[in-house]
């Protein structure tokens, strides 16, 4: 993870795959950031980052190796998202 202003880096995390191309969402509500890692025919990563407490990072990666993150549905509000993440 990069500082947007000054592009030092700030945090590090092992992903512990091969992929090699992702995509990033950005969650409007509460800023957190989808990414998504393909991996070929072997499937995808997808990882959620936010800041955690006292500003650190946190990474979680969700248990959907046979899928991809096609989008975001931004209609949901924030107790679906908490549903969804829980």
């Amino acid at each position: 993870m990069h500082d947007a202003d000054s592009g030092v880096v700030v945090a590090r995390r092992g992903l512990e795959t091969v992929g090699h191309g992702t995509f990033h969402r950005l969650h409007p509500v509460d800023g957190s950031i989808y990414i998504d890692i393909g991996e070929g025919q072997d499937g995808s990563v997808i990882l959620r980052g936010t800041g955690g407490a006292d500003s650190e990072p946190e990474f979680v990666t969700y248990p959907w190796q046979d899928r991809c993150l096609i989008d975001l549905d931004w209609t949901l509000g924030q107790a679906d998202w908490d549903e969804i993440r829980s």
